[in-house]
């Protein structure tokens, strides 16, 4: 059963350019989805959004819940050349801002391990 927290310790920071949902519980662990706002190249409809699972500790969830990148497109419009390759662009800068927070903030040990 998930259920929110009532966190009463500081909690760990917020990457720089991210949002963050409320802490719920689970399993008496505390965790939070950490996440970026849709970007979309000018011009075109479809965008990307970085989203990773943040813990008490402050570390990223990579084994269970493995964080992603995902890419919002509408079916029936296609893109230029242009489009492409800004959106190529704004995908390879996503994973390096994904990569950056699991760098920071570290990954989660196994679920099974003690944390």
């Amino acid at each position: 059963m998930v259920e929110m927290s009532s966190r009463s310790c500081e909690e760990p920071a917020t990457p720089i350019g991210s949002l963050c949902t409320e802490w719920e519980l689970d399993q008496g662990m505390a965790s939070r989805v950490v996440y970026t706002l849709d970007r979309f190249p000018a011009g075109c409809t479809a965008g990307v959004r970085v989203s990773a699972i943040q813990v008490e500790d402050g570390s990223f969830e990579t084994a269970a819940e493995v964080p992603h990148i995902y890419l919002e497109c509408h079916p029936d419009s296609g893109l230029t050349i242009e489009n492409a390759r800004a959106l190529a662009l704004i995908l390879t800068e996503s994973a390096a801002q994904l990569e950056s927070w699991i760098e920071m903030f570290g990954a989660a040990s196994d679920p099974g391990d003690d944390r």
